[in-house]
């Protein structure tokens, strides 16, 4: 112990308490068939340890005596290795977890949870930037989200008397979302992650802690800002619906999309049935075949005709080639066309419930009147184009 790399304080032949905890106290690791906690007994290196060579040496030893002792037994229900490495030249951490799960029956499960992280986003240059442009968001949210779900409420109330069904609709959960998401991600990004890289690296050469657990709050993290974008794309397409065209493939999709969710009652559980049956047919050879998951997107690629997935499928064998016939014949020509027919017909309502085109040949005005808040529509209309061209109807203090 403490010799050529090893930790002073490894004793790999006692019994440990939750020696893998992490920085946030969690003890345990979820597995596919149980869940471990920290505790048994661990042995732990020095990767910065110089030279190399003594350290895979004493490794390589290690492992040979601890085999000859039986550190794995028949009782062992796990074995864990991981460690952390460092990218100088992007300021990354990179979380390594590799689990063989050995169960009660028999079956042996090898899995691994690579994180890449930052444990703080404020020093040098360009965490500041992005500071910098977080906090420009930041305004922007406070400004835009309020604002905008006030505009629609009011405009709600005034239409059909009830603003509050504004805040149950899609656009308004989506509004709400931005708002709350953002502050999350804002956050856990300056509040969560504000350790300096150099600090964070000494303390972990200093006291080994798992970092599996930060590597996925930093995943979880960026999943929100991308969901964010996300949100906001959708209200930027629900924004475009002013432009006929854009308005008449929106709505068609939307009344496709309710007609659609009646028929996943049948879909459903014909997917659920044709993926148990890919199983079966190819789980004894095909390793694509052997999960739901997989034996999910197997059959998704094969409704979508991809070809290298089709070229894996054996002619030859009798139960493969029925499979196929009745994908191809359920998925392909029934479903499929009933959607196509579904978009048709939807889209054909839609186009004539729309009315003639000349409701909607809108100019300048009209995308002013309807885009601008009164305060810059009034400064729009009165200071930077005071000459533009309006129906007679409406004056110049509207």
């Amino acid at each position: 112990s403490g010799y050529a790399g090893r930790y002073v304080n490894s004793a790999p032949w006692s019994f440990g308490n939750e020696r893998s905890t992490s920085p946030a106290g969690e003890p345990w690791i979820l597995g596919h068939f149980d869940e471990f906690d920290g505790s048994g007994q661990s042995i732990e290196y020095d990767l910065q340890y110089s030279p190399l060579d003594e350290l895979r040496q004493a490794f390589l030893n290690d492992m040979l005596f601890l085999q000859g002792q039986n550190w794995l037994d028949p009782q062992s229900r796990a074995l864990h290795v991981s460690f952390l490495l460092y990218n100088s030249n992007y300021d990354h951490f990179i979380s390594n977890r590799y689990t063989v799960e050995m169960t009660a029956f028999g079956v042996v499960r090898p899995f691994s949870e690579i994180g890449v992280f930052r444990p703080g986003f404020v020093e040098y240059d360009l965490g500041f930037s992005m500071l910098s442009l977080d906090i420009i968001r930041l305004c922007f949210v406070l400004l835009i989200c309020p604002v905008q779900i006030y505009w629609d409420f009011m405009y709600e109330r005034r239409v059909n008397g009830a603003g509050c069904k504004h805040l149950y609709s899609v656009q308004g959960l989506a509004d709400l979302a931005v708002g709350i998401i953002f502050f999350v991600m804002f956050g856990l990004r300056y509040g969560n992650f504000n350790v300096p890289s150099i600090d964070y690296f000494v303390q972990q050469a200093q006291t080994p802690l798992d970092a599996g657990e930060f590597a996925e709050q930093y995943n979880f993290h960026i999943v929100m800002d991308a969901l964010i974008s996300g949100l906001l794309l959708y209200r930027f397409a629900f924004f475009l619906r002013i432009n006929r065209h854009f308005f008449l493939i929106w709505s068609t999709v939307e009344q496709a999309a309710m007609v659609g969710c009646r028929l996943l009652v049948i879909a459903v559980p014909v997917v659920v049935g044709l993926i148990l049956v890919s199983m079966a047919v190819g789980g004894s050879y095909d390793e694509n075949s052997r999960s739901f998951w997989s034996s999910l997107m197997r059959v998704m690629l094969l409704i979508y005709a991809d070809v290298e997935t089709v070229k894996d499928y054996d002619p030859n064998r009798g139960w493969q080639l029925s499979f196929n016939v009745a994908l191809y014949f359920l998925m392909r020509l029934v479903f499929v066309n009933c959607w196509i027919s579904v978009l048709i017909h939807e889209y054909q309502k839609v186009r004539v419930a729309a009315g003639s085109t000349e409701t909607y040949r809108w100019k300048e005005y009209d995308y002013v009147v309807w885009c601008l808040p009164w305060p810059f529509r009034n400064l729009y209309l009165n200071f930077l184009r005071p000459k533009i061209e309006r129906p007679a109807k409406d004056s110049v203090e509207e």
